[in-house]
């Protein structure tokens, strides 16, 4: 982790994804949602998100609570 800086500034950034997705499929069949963003495939991560959830990555799910 130290001989490689950019994976440690990717952890910020995963935790904000997972918080966005957690919020989004809060009440919905997990493993159905999971499974159709999982069937996205090779997406950049914000198309990926703008397909799984229809809003760009985010905080907004983080400052709501």
């Amino acid at each position: 982790m130290i001989n490689s800086p950019l994976y440690l500034a990717n952890y910020p950034f995963g935790h904000i994804i997972e918080y966005q997705l957690e919020k989004y499929n809060a009440g919905k069949d997990w493993a159905k949602e999971e499974m159709r963003i999982y069937a996205l495939r090779n997406l950049t991560p914000q198309q990926r998100m703008m397909d799984a959830t229809g809003e760009k990555i985010s905080t907004k799910p983080m400052r709501e609570e």
